[in-house]
């Protein structure tokens, strides 16, 4: 008899291409999944992996299978969606989270997850879109939040959430409280996120445009590094008008009124189409709904 659980571990290893890799996916040892896999394969009389010391390879009876295990375990996940219960849902998901994000509704979907899925296990990542976007494609991630979609066939991308971006700085400085053209902000470095970032391409291709070889942009991959330089005074910053929100309303920051369109981060939450886990579609779902509450409520303020 087939059971799920064989059909997981066959799943995991198919993804991963090690028993070992495969064994922390499920939390348990190699040996356990070892065995597993050869019951499967006595259950199905067929072998499953050429296994080599540093690889294990599906054989065409493997390719097969996979097809229709994966098919039965996002079934099954659909319907322990709709009928199970969440609180029984358990295991490990690993998100990838940037730092936007983590200055937003990370906190609210962490509290959510905690409570409706109390046996999951969550182990965040903070790092840069092409970063996240490259652990996801080597399946070191389960869901990713990247401010552009993923154009491989593996991934399925949804959007989440669009923040503007603005131009702010600390209100001792020397700026007009009128409308200020952009070859004023060259005075001062413009700070904002790193290099390649949209906010940065922005900015960079906008004094381009005008011929403003004297700018400078200072790139940042830490938030608070960027509002900490522009409380100092040190410059102005780019960033999403939602991360210095507590800033503006204590008047420590102002936003500049500049002549000139900025882009909006278009965020998108980000899974491996045929990733064993439904705790991938779910916390996407789960995501989705938070983030554009968060952005509801922070229009209305």
């Amino acid at each position: 008899m087939i059971n799920f659980r064989n059909l997981e571990t066959f799943v995991w290893v198919a993804q991963t291409g090690k028993f070992n890799l495969a064994a922390e996916k499920l939390n348990t040892t190699q040996p356990a999944i070892s065995a597993r896999i050869a019951l499967l394969e006595n259950n199905l009389g067929v072998r499953l992996f050429d296994r080599t010391p540093r690889h294990a390879e599906l054989t065409a009876a493997g390719l097969k299978l996979l097809a229709y295990a994966e098919k039965m375990l996002a079934l099954r996940g659909e319907i322990e969606q709709a009928f199970g219960n969440p609180s029984a849902m358990n295991g490990i998901l690993r998100l990838g989270v940037p730092e936007t994000i983590v200055h937003t509704w990370l906190t609210p979907l962490v509290e959510h997850i905690a409570v409706e899925y109390p046996e999951v296990t969550l182990d965040i990542e903070i790092d840069s879109t092409p970063n996240l976007y490259r652990a996801l494609l080597n399946e070191k991630l389960d869901v990713a939040f990247l401010y552009q979609p993923g154009s491989a066939e593996e991934v399925h991308c949804e959007p989440l959430c669009s923040y503007q971006l603005g131009w702010f700085a600390n209100p001792d400085l020397p700026l007009p409280d009128a409308r200020i053209q952009v070859e004023a902000m060259t005075a001062w470095p413009v700070i904002t996120f790193r290099r390649g970032s949209p906010s940065y391409v922005a900015v960079r291709q906008l004094f381009d445009r005008l011929g403003l070889s004297q700018g400078r942009i200072f790139g940042s991959s830490a938030i608070a590094a960027i509002i900490h330089m522009t409380l100092s005074g040190i410059g102005v910053c780019v960033l999403p008008r939602v991360v210095v929100q507590h800033e503006l309303q204590e008047k420590k920051l102002r936003q500049l009124d500049v002549d000139c369109a900025l882009p909006t981060l278009d965020f998108f939450v980000c899974h491996r189409t045929k990733a064993a886990n439904p705790l991938n579609r779910i916390v996407s779902d789960i995501a989705i709904g938070i983030a554009r509450s968060y952005q509801e409520q922070t229009l209305e303020t």
